[in-house]
């Protein structure tokens, strides 16, 4: 009877001998136990839901992970346990990058479910990801020691610069202008950059005495002085400053301050174009341009002096010859496709001027193909920078239908801001509109007045006259 128990539930018949030894009342026991509520016994869970992992193309072959455990190579069929499911399939790429699909499922009991796997574009793997880390943080290690090391030389330099400063050395009080106006070692602080670029001038240092100058011309941290620019000009071009050179002759050139003489502009110009002045370059290219200050009219030594000037990224320089090259004139200076390409050149950097040049030689074809919808991107953003010029051209392109409708009241209100921001041509467009009846009086007044700032230009005197206004 014992024994055909044992038996029935399955059990080694080692329990057998263990009974006996233990006796009857431990085996009765036991029995109890086993015989009693079967279901305390734990069981395994058997999977009873069919999950396809469908691949096709270079996804076959890919590694399956069902849970972070590998279950085959796609596509496969897996019998999986109902529940959330975290499915992986990866195909290496090479030995730093893989192609990974992952997506979570849930399955409910005797379901069946597919996923169809798109692998992702090669990415890192897990153990390459944390070999890049690790470098970028070594490379970070590494830069935090290269920074506090040139601190280090900052503060040292710093310290000397003060000691020789406070010596007297010029040179080491324009350095210390140049540190603080260059933001080494912190924000800039342009009120100490100026104080010791003041010192520096003062105790005779002729760069500083041309940056100086440079500051009050353009009212850079101080008010714009035209006085105290001609000033600190003259004390550094007498001493060999090619800036200060430049920034005088520019002056005699202008009547900036002095009377107007051309020939004292080129006597500036040259030693500061000798020395590789862009700013004396271009005013070599003008003089020869125009004939003016002594020297001969001659456009082929006018365009060897702007385009050294440019070589050295001269903006003005690079406006100037997109100009000319677009010019039919003499023969030999009509070169479109340079041209066009100086025009794009400086309108990248940012130039409005030559802004307005690229969309006006995208509207005519001047060494492209003609393109109003760029003529007008570029012009609109020339005058969007404040150049009349470009405001004077959208006028036109209104007043013609040029790549927009025809409409002349948004010409005429382009053609006012044009002569109101100084441009002749805008202000000669805004009279030609008055002279033909097709703007208001106050136009014609605005439109005087705009040509009366220029009225020593003999076109200017024209266009007064016509109006009733010389």
């Amino acid at each position: 009877m014992w024994k055909s128990t044992y038996e029935k539930l399955g059990l080694d018949m080692r329990l057998a001998g263990f009974a006996a030894v233990m006796g009857a009342g431990a085996f009765f026991s036991m029995g109890f136990l086993l015989a009693g509520d079967v279901r305390a016994v734990p069981q395994n869970p058997v999977p009873n839901s069919s999950l396809r992992i469908s691949c096709e193309e270079d996804s076959v072959g890919a590694e399956v992970y069902v849970n972070g455990k590998f279950r085959g190579e796609c596509p496969v069929d897996l019998r999986v346990l109902a529940g959330q499911l975290l499915v992986r399939v990866s195909q290496s790429a090479d030995s730093e990058h893989e192609r990974v699909f992952e997506q979570t499922v849930r399955m409910g009991e005797d379901s069946s479910k597919r996923i169809d796997v798109v692998l992702s574009e090669p990415r890192l793997t897990a153990a390459a990801q944390r070999a890049e880390q690790a470098r970028i943080s070594a490379e970070e290690a590494r830069q935090a020691k290269l920074i506090e090391k040139r601190r280090r030389i900052i503060e040292d330099n710093l310290a000397r610069m003060h000691q020789a400063a406070a010596g007297g050395d010029a040179a080491a009080m324009l350095a210390l202008s140049e540190f603080h106006a260059a933001s080494t070692g912190g924000a800039p602080d342009l009120a100490k950059a100026h104080e010791w670029l003041v010192k520096a001038a003062n105790s005779g240092d002729p760069r500083a005495m041309g940056r100086l100058g440079e500051r009050y011309e353009n009212g850079q941290q101080v008010s714009a002085d035209m006085a105290q620019a001609l000033a600190w000009y003259r004390k550094g071009a007498d001493a060999g400053d090619p800036v200060a050179q430049a920034g005088l002759g520019a002056m005699y050139n202008n009547g900036t301050g002095v009377a107007v003489d051309k020939e004292q502009a080129r006597t500036w110009w040259e030693p500061a174009s000798a020395a590789g002045n862009a700013r004396a370059m271009n005013g070599m290219g003008t003089l020869f341009y125009f004939g003016n200050g002594g020297v001969t009219k001659n456009h082929v030594i006018a365009l060897e002096w702007y385009e050294k000037a440019a070589a050295l990224g001269s903006a003005r320089a690079i406006a100037t010859l997109a100009d000319l090259y677009g010019e039919i004139g003499e023969p030999g200076t009509y070169q479109p496709e340079r041209a066009f390409a100086l025009a794009q050149k400086g309108a990248e950097l940012g130039t409005p001027r030559t802004m307005t040049t690229l969309g006006f030689y995208y509207s005519t074809g001047v060494g492209t193909s003609q393109n109003q919808a760029l003529a007008l991107k570029w012009t609109h953003k020339a005058a969007e920078l404040g150049n009349g010029e470009a405001m004077n051209n959208i006028g036109y392109y209104y007043y013609r239908g040029r790549g927009v409708p025809k409409n002349i009241q948004t010409a005429l209100s382009w053609y006012r801001r044009a002569a109101a921001a100084g441009s002749y041509s805008g202000a000669k467009s805004l009279a030609i509109m008055v002279y033909d009846g097709e703007a208001t009086p106050a136009d014609r007044n605005l439109a005087i007045l705009s040509l009366r700032k220029i009225q020593d230009y003999e076109p200017a005197k024209i266009w007064l006259k016509r109006l009733g206004a010389d």
